[in-house]
């Protein structure tokens, strides 16, 4: 499954909200590490995605994501 950028944009805006309204909590490293791990090792990473960041073919995210505190893997796999 490929996301439009349209559907990826509505994703982000609300993803940033909820780490906004949240008081933007930053994963600890521990927590990055796993999640980077998790997705590097998962099918549905694309990593050949615009400036090597990757892209979830599953959520249309990158990497950066995996920063957030409040956002969840949406096959559950962190």
């Amino acid at each position: 499954m490929t996301l439009s950028l349209a559907a990826m944009m509505k994703k982000l805006a609300t993803s940033v909200g909820l780490w906004a309204k949240a008081g933007f909590p930053v994963a600890d490293e521990v927590t990055l590490s796993h999640r980077a791990k998790t997705c590097f090792d998962c099918p549905k990473m694309n990593r050949d995605a615009r400036f090597g960041l990757g892209r979830c073919e599953e959520c249309g995210c990158s990497l950066p994501k995996l920063a957030l505190q409040t956002e969840r893997c949406p096959i559950d796999k962190w």
